[in-house]
């Protein structure tokens, strides 16, 4: 008598299966971990900035340079928003820069209607970012 075929396939072992779960579950963590790691970069070192008794009559107040990419691409953005945006360029204007005590840029301030920063962003900031803390900031 013959015996039947043995399947040329053979199935893992548990403990291939625990081995390829703990593989596939480090490369997750990882990818998680250099996301945030990476979210954290992008946020700004800036401390606070004095917004209060400048006079700036704006929801959203943005720290720029004449000679800056982002600091473009940050008012293009800002362009799409229904409040007021001031504007303030540091080779026009460097003592508003010294008197918020401002350090680097693009920096958008989200400013309250009552006139004190609510929140602000360094970098380039997503536009849905901006219309949450406007909405926060009561506007």
């Amino acid at each position: 008598m013959r015996e039947a075929p043995r399947s040329s396939r053979v199935s893992p072992s548990m403990s291939d299966l625990l081995i390829r779960a703990l593989v596939v579950g480090g490369g997750a963590a990882a990818a998680v971990a250099i996301g945030l790691l990476a979210r954290r970069r992008r946020s700004s070192k800036q401390p606070p900035v004095r917004v209060e008794g400048l006079a700036l009559e704006a929801a959203v107040v943005a720290f720029t340079s004449t000679d800056c990419s982002n600091c473009k691409e940050v008012m293009r953005r800002l362009s799409r928003l229904s409040v007021p945006v001031r504007e303030v360029a540091y080779e026009l204007e460097p003592a508003l820069f010294e008197a918020a005590g401002v350090e680097a840029v693009p920096l958008v301030v989200i400013v309250t209607p009552e006139g004190a920063r609510s929140q602000q962003f360094g970098g380039l900031v997503e536009l849905s970012r901006l219309r949450r803390a406007l909405s926060r900031a009561g506007w």
